[in-house]
């Protein structure tokens, strides 16, 4: 709608303009001087057809007077032209508000508010204009702002009316073209433009139209060529561009159109519309990994941009990742409000992959319910009502498949397929016949014809298919395969791996038949053979991911974990949704010590199928190897929401066991006992749970539970130890260990440890110490166990050989700065000052400023006399508020022997009156007495 400008430079204006000089200082003469010549020369450049001069001219022009009226007028129509309707909008209404008259600024502003789609805003502004002024520019604007509603009829008799008026007015003609062709009136539409371009020659506006026109006529070249035109005339509106890449694209020109779209982008580099064509060339020519890139960008910019979602989910699909190829489709269709025919279809293909067939079938129903559908949909609704087990609609779906292409072997194969899962053998194989006959190399049906034959056991039929194959392809491993696969039946692994070896000679890099030969190798020990015959395969057949596969399994046999390792990799790599090989490497990872290695690639997979139970465990072990118990018991949750399995439910309470969450701990456990009920250590561990906080008869009872099932079970008999602790006092768990216990030399570690806190909880300490020695003289390397001894020694004052103990334990494991630290107050209380200030320091390098170290080393510096350095080490020790009462009191006697009485004082009393019967309150209270005293 790019209005002429010549009538708006009226002689009304020019004095105007000399009436305002005459009034005005010399600068302010000079600066409107400036801004009529620069007004002037952008006039001139903006008619030769120079839109970029004319933006500098009509720059300068504002920059000298910003109130010129006209120059604001032209810059607001070469605003538009250039695409940003926005600014075009804000000045135009700046001249409107300034009092222009309606005739210089109605027109454009009202474009600039229809490319926006503010239609409702553009009839509110026609109909503002008093109904005598301006008739036929209202009439067009309101044409326009209808047809932009939806509402042709009523546009069509406004925009009448305007031709009636004027029948030179091109916008009313572009209007009336575009309804027409909305119509499916090419030859109207066309007539209507050529009138548009004989009233307005070389008007981009009418250019652009007749490229639509062409565009919509299937006539992608003259579209080009007229967008070309345009592009030329406007070399910065963005819009135009975007509709000449959008034609070239049509013309099968996507390098051209990409060319032109990187222009845009170079503009404007964030333009949704551009980057989502820019995606589109790509897909085109099968560019999947730039078209992705392109159409996350756009989408990131326009979240609601439909083409951009539609084509986004597609790409998503053929680059594998099928979970968010789903989500995509499906917001299409809620932003839509409706259902995608197409969009579904596509989505549903991808739940197929997800291996979410039930789903994948609700959408298909619909799609497939009428007779006018594709083979290719038939064909897939067919595979989702198999997987849905939904076996009848399979074969009707298969039935008008093979209705539509009745010579297409793969559909008659997979009609075969079910037929025969259906029972109905008779047809099923006759159809396997018919698509034998048909298939070329890909002998699928034969196959499959072959494997019914072997189920039912018919030998007979079985080896005459095996020699009719060998007589019409006597160079093929067929053949040989099928009478392999017979005597494998017939339990003759010798003949069986003959006839494999044979195949294999025949044709090397038939996959059945070395899969075959494999196995048998395998079955008969000969792993070496087997592995010979894998990998000389996969040498010139790497990309076989189900080969892999076996020679990964094949290396698992010889224990070669370096070598199971690079083939699911291998496999992985060649097949990233083999979610097998996934799963299998992520656990193979964290059982190696390497789980954030087994973190990345169950990540990875989970990425292309989000809902793999065994993928999700395997993740789940990891995390709980690194101790991230958060993620750990989420991915878990998940995966046991998908399917139920008793292994995945113990790594979730094993989760919840490491997060302190009883409750659903007790959960996990529980639902492990319903899906294995032999599960040993979720039975004991539900017992235990019970004896620590249930009631007496419940815990009974579980108990009783657990010691039947498990007889003799060292686990069952710690539990029933603890409650008979806990029911019947120490003597009665006693008595039950020691007849537990009749061997000393196999004796459980946690019974014997059990034993000795029954000893020590009966009184009898020199036992438990007794034991605890026997057990570290047996196992000198069980570090914990040493540890237990070496606390029982300090409990009983037994300080040398606590001592000893420690040592003798730490020379293990150098780094246990608790161990250490205890070392370091058996020293002290030895009298051993100097050496346990050694080892404090130590243990201060491996365990920080912790407030145990802290501690003992302040009570060291104290009894060395240093007691300035104590306190300020103690007063670090006690800085949290939750410090044991027994760092307040050392930190009181500190203060006490570096002078500060009234700081002790303090401390003790607030100390006793927070807690007035902890370890040492007595001390506290004495030490107190002689402060006041």
């Amino acid at each position: 709608m790019a209005r002429s400008l010549k009538r708006f430079w009226s002689t009304t204006s020019a004095l105007a303009l000399v009436l305002a000089l005459a009034a005005c200082n010399d600068e302010a003469k000079d600066k409107a001087r400036a801004s009529a010549k620069a007004y002037d020369s952008a006039i001139t450049a903006w008619r030769a057809g120079d839109q970029k001069a004319a933006l500098i001219h009509v720059s300068n022009a504002l920059k000298a007077a910003p109130d010129n009226r006209d120059a604001k007028i032209l810059m607001g129509e070469i605003t538009l032209s250039g695409g940003d309707v926005w600014s075009g909008e804000k000045l135009l209404k700046e001249v409107r508000d300034g009092g222009a008259p309606a005739e210089t600024w109605l027109r454009p502003l009202a474009k600039s508010l229809i490319l926006q789609q503010k239609f409702d805003e553009a009839l509110t502004l026609a109909r503002s204009i008093p109904e005598t002024e301006l008739v036929g520019a209202v009439k067009t604007i309101e044409g326009l702002a209808l047809f932009g509603k939806g509402q042709d009829g009523a546009a069509r008799l406004a925009l009448d009316k305007a031709l009636d008026i004027d029948p030179a007015d091109k916008d009313a003609l572009i209007g009336a073209a575009q309804i027409e062709t909305m119509a499916g009136h090419q030859d109207a539409a066309r007539a209507l433009l050529a009138r548009a371009a004989a009233a307005a020659p070389d008007d981009v506006d009418v250019l652009v139209a007749q490229a639509d026109t062409a565009l919509s006529a299937n006539d992608p070249a003259a579209a080009e060529g007229l967008f070309s035109q345009a592009a030329a005339r406007l070399p910065l509106n963005p819009l135009i561009r975007l509709s000449l890449a959008q034609a070239q694209i049509e013309a099968g020109k996507n390098a051209e159109a990409r060319q032109t779209l990187n222009t845009v982008l170079a503009d404007i580099p964030a333009h949704p519309w551009a980057l989502y064509l820019r995606g589109l060339t790509a897909y085109r020519t099968n560019d999947m990994t730039a078209a992705d890139k392109d159409l996350t960008a756009a989408l990131a910019l326009a979240k609601t941009l439909r083409p951009a979602i539609f084509l986004a989910g597609v790409v998503k699909y053929n680059i594998g990742e099928y979970e968010q190829a789903s989500r995509l489709l499906a917001g299409l269709t809620e932003t839509e409000g409706k259902s995608n025919k197409t969009a579904d279809a596509v989505r549903a293909a991808a739940l197929l992959k997800l291996g979410r067939d039930d789903e994948s079938y609700r959408l298909l129903r619909p799609l497939a319910a009428g007779d006018g559908e594709t083979a290719d949909l038939y064909a897939m609704a067919a595979v989702a009502a198999q997987g849905a087990a939904a076996m009848a609609d399979s074969e009707g779906y298969y039935q008008k498949a093979v209705v539509l292409r009745p010579d297409d072997p793969a559909l008659l194969t997979n009609l075969g397929i079910v037929k025969l899962a259906r029972g109905d053998t008779t047809a099923g194989e006759d159809t396997l016949n018919r698509a034998a006959e048909l298939e070329g190399d890909d002998k699928k049906a034969l196959l499959l014809l072959f494997s019914s034959l072997l189920q039912k056991k018919d030998f007979d039929k079985a080896e005459a298919l095996a020699g009719d194959t060998k007589r019409k392809y006597p160079d093929r491993a067929w053949g040989w395969t099928m009478d392999g696969m017979i005597q494998a039946s017939r339990g003759d692994t010798a003949m069986a791996r003959a006839a494999f070896e044979t195949a294999v000679r025949k044709e090397p890099t038939a996959g059945d038949a070395v899969r075959n030969l494999a196995l048998t190798a395998l079955q008969s020990g000969d792993t070496e053979g087997a592995r010979g015959v894998v990998e000389g395969y996969l040498r010139t057949n790497a990309g076989d991911s189900a080969m892999a596969m076996i020679a990964a399994a094949v290396a698992n046999k010889r224990n070669d974990l370096v070598a199971v390792e690079k083939w699911l990799r291998q496999a992985l790599e060649r097949d990233p949704a083999n979610m097998e090989a996934a799963s299998n490497l992520a656990s193979l990872l964290t059982s190696t010590s390497r789980p954030q290695a087994a973190i990345i690639v169950a990540q990875d997979a989970l990425r292309i199928s989000p809902d793999t139970p065994a993928v999700m465990e395997a993740l789940g072990k990891a995390q709980l190897l690194i101790g991230d118990y958060t993620a750990a018991a989420d991915v878990l949750r998940r995966a046991v929401a998908i399917k139920p399995s008793g292994l995945t439910y113990y790594l979730l309470a094993t989760a919840y066991l490491n997060l302190n969450d009883p409750p659903r701990l007790k959960e996990a456990l529980e639902s492990v006992v319903k899906l294995q009920p032999d599960h040993v250590d979720s039975r004991v561990m539900l017992a235990t749970m019970i004896v620590d906080g249930g009631s007496l008869s419940d815990a009974k009872t579980a108990v009783e539970g657990v010691t039947t099932d498990f007889p003799g079970d060292p686990r069952a008999q710690e539990v029933r130890a603890r409650y008979l602790a806990k029911a019947e006092g120490p003597a009665s768990a006693i008595t039950f260990l020691e007849a537990s216990l009749t061997d000393p030399n196999t004796r459980p570690r946690n019974l014997v440890m059990l034993l000795a806190s029954a000893y020590n909880e009966k009184g009898d300490g020199a036992k438990a110490s007794s034991l605890l020695e026997d057990w570290v003289a047996k196992n000198p390397d069980d570090y914990p166990g040493r540890l237990s001894l070496a606390t029982q020694q300090i409990a009983a004052n037994q300080l040398e050989k606590a001592k000893t103990t420690l040592e003798k334990g730490l020379e293990r494991v150098p780094n246990d700065w608790i161990a250490r630290n205890n070392l370091a107050e058996v020293m002290l209380r030895l009298g051993q000052t100097s050496a346990a200030y050694d080892q404090i320091v130590i243990a201060r390098r491996s365990g920080g400023p912790q407030p145990a170290l802290l501690d003992t080393e302040g009570q060291i510096l104290l009894k060395m006399g240093k007691a300035s350095e104590a306190v300020e080490i103690l007063r670090l020790a006690t800085i949290d508020r939750n410090a044991p009462p027994t760092y307040g009191l050392h930190l009181a006697q500190a203060l006490a022997a570096a002078g500060k009485k009234d700081e002790a004082g303090e401390r003790l009393r607030a100390l006793l009156d927070k807690n007035n019967a902890f370890e040492g309150a007595e001390q506290a209270r004495a030490l107190l007495s002689e402060l006041q005293g």
